[in-house]
């Protein structure tokens, strides 16, 4: 049962690489200068990069009798870290549509690790179960509400490009 925590960060990361099976002619080609906003993404992610990085040293440095009891939060800051530092690389670099794709794949898998995080730290406390699950059922909502409203103007942007260039 334990390997489904190890797991569930993987969701949109599956999501995403199924997209991209899917549209993958459409996404090998070059961005468009207009559409290849480098700065202002990589500024949004290196701020939500030094918060998953705040939290993991604030979590690694606890006294050991508590790190027992917070593994998972651990594992899931340090997974937030990682894939944002990773996406923020890739924003440097991304030239072609594929790589703007799997950065959003990669904030998307960071931002679900930093909700999981506080998610596992809720359901080690002694609060009331009934809050820690409505807190934990709303977080995850969200986080799901906005993944697939991104995932679904990134379908309808591709499918209306597809249109107007089959249109010339």
């Amino acid at each position: 049962m334990e390997i489904i925590y190890f797991i569930i960060p993987l969701f949109p990361l599956l999501i995403r690489f199924l997209f991209i099976g899917l549209v993958a002619r459409e996404l090998g080609e070059l961005l468009p200068e207009e559409e290849n906003d480098r700065t202002e993404i990589r500024s949004y992610i290196l701020a939500l990069a030094g918060f998953s990085f705040t939290a993991l040293v604030a979590l690694a440095l606890l006294e050991p009798t508590l790190q027992r009891n917070i593994q998972y939060p651990i594992y899931y800051v340090f997974l937030s870290f990682i894939f944002y530092f990773f996406a923020q690389n890739l924003q440097g670099y991304k030239n072609k549509r594929w790589h703007d794709v799997i950065s959003d794949a990669l904030i998307e898998t960071a931002s679900l690790c930093l909700i999981l995080t506080v998610v596992a730290l809720l359901l080690v406390t002694n609060l009331n179960t009934v809050f820690v699950y409505s807190v934990t059922v709303l977080a995850l909502s969200m986080w799901l509400l906005d993944f697939i409203i991104r995932l679904c103007i990134q379908i309808d942007y591709l499918e209306n490009k597809e249109a107007k260039d089959g249109a010339r």
